[in-house]
């Protein structure tokens, strides 16, 4: 596509773009044809002044600063008011809620444990335990994860037996008795769970392979914690971490320590924080003409 569009004389341009350190350090060593195949772009669009800084250290010319574009996607409203009718309806209007979004394959027993643990210090309390919303990363694991839960000794109310739609109104009476975990073996509902949350762990964080997407859980105002593998999410997880709003832990033992000790960053940080690097949209538009005007054009090989 790169070699056509440039003989084609046709400008291509990466938008949303970035270069995680460690996909920056594999390339540099091993697969340099990956950044002779970038240095093929007229320019790039990136997130922050780090990743300019790494494209320009591969040769990219062209390149425009324009932020995260995923703070500025759309939140489905209905989503957002069925999470909280959805928690009234488990009756954890008032229960300590925490969201599990993406957990991917090597991280459920390192979640159950978290479990397990929270479960120990509230009994140890007297007080109730957690209702966790548990959302695996693929469908394909959704009867695996159900079926781990259980075997661990919780209750497990699974989301794909409530109806087709996610609208409390319409699933009938809640449960005789609270479960400890929702499971989310649904799709494109991803909003709604997160909405219910007090506190939302996000998924890959204790996987090599990287954590996942902490826009939506921030564009919701919920603090966001995750394991240690952040590489994948360096923006904008580096810069949420300096304003407070998001935190990375070593291991269960940690995680499970940071949800019992209130990782619960005020909402007007969280909002100053997506107020700080909003606007990538329009940014975004100024800088295509831009970035057009300064390129000579693709030179054909």
């Amino acid at each position: 596509m790169i070699a056509s569009a440039r003989a084609a004389r046709v400008p291509l341009l990466m938008c949303n773009a970035q270069y995680p350190s460690r996909s920056l350090a594999r390339d540099s060593a091993h697969f340099p044809i990956r950044q002779a195949l970038m240095r093929g772009f007229t320019g790039a669009l990136v997130k922050s002044d780090l990743q300019r800084q790494r494209f320009a250290s591969i040769g990219l010319t062209n390149i425009a600063v324009t932020g995260e574009l995923r703070f500025e996607q759309p939140v489905p409203r209905h989503y957002v008011v069925a999470g909280r009718d959805a928690r009234r309806w488990l009756g954890a209007e008032h229960r300590w809620v925490i969201t599990i979004a993406s957990a991917v394959e090597g991280e459920d027993p390192i979640y159950v444990e978290v479990i397990r643990r929270l479960h120990a210090r509230q009994r140890h309390l007297g007080l109730e335990p957690p209702l966790v919303v548990y959302v695996p990363r693929r469908p394909e694991r959704f009867e695996l994860v159900a079926a781990t839960l259980e075997v661990a000794g919780l209750q497990v109310l699974r989301r794909s037996g409530l109806g087709q739609g996610f609208s409390p109104q319409g699933w009938g009476p809640p449960p005789i008795s609270a479960p400890d975990v929702l499971l989310g073996d649904s799709l494109g509902e991803m909003y709604a769970y997160l909405e219910m949350a007090d506190q939302v762990v996000v998924g890959g964080g204790f996987s090599r392979a990287g954590a996942h997407n902490i826009s939506e859980a921030l564009v919701l105002g919920k603090p966001v914690l995750t394991g240690p593998f952040i590489h994948t999410i360096e923006y904008p997880f580096l810069e949420a971490l300096a304003a407070g709003v998001v935190l990375s832990v070593p291991d269960g033992a940690a995680l499970a320590d940071a949800l019992v000790q209130g990782f619960r960053p005020p909402p007007r940080e969280i909002a100053a924080f997506l107020h700080a690097h909003d606007g990538a949209t329009l940014r975004t538009l100024a800088a295509l003409p831009e970035l057009l005007s300064r390129s000579s054009g693709p030179r054909p090989h």
